[in-house]
């Protein structure tokens, strides 16, 4: 996994300091991590458990069968997605997240 560098001036640009932009980044991280943990445990429970031979004394043959191909196919599919930190950065800097700060409510509609 390569590092890459991250414009600091373009991470002020759009958060004001590097300390809002840092909180906004990590409360973003856990809502995406908080999404793709759902997806992903939403795919596995799709699929299938694997059928585990046992032997004559209740116990299964040995380890290696209890895996389920298509289980192991999902994992690896959901490790090569990008990872949390990664999209809440890319979403900041394309300007697609709407940061709003507690103070800040949205004005009531009043009943015309």
């Amino acid at each position: 996994m390569a590092v890459t560098p991250v414009d600091l001036e373009l991470l002020i640009e759009k958060a004001g300091n590097l300390y809002e932009a840092a909180i906004i980044l990590a409360k973003r991280s856990r809502q995406v991590n908080e999404e793709l943990k759902n997806a992903f445990t939403e795919r596995l429970n799709s699929v299938q458990p694997a059928e585990t031979p046992v032997g004559a004394t209740g116990e299964p043959f040995d380890e290696e069968a209890e895996r389920n191909p298509d289980q192991e196919l999902i994992s690896i599919e959901f490790e090569k997605k990008p990872k949390p930190p990664e999209i809440a950065l890319a979403e900041l800097e394309n300007d697609e997240l709407d940061v709003r700060y507690r103070s800040e409510t949205p004005e009531p509609e009043s009943p015309s």
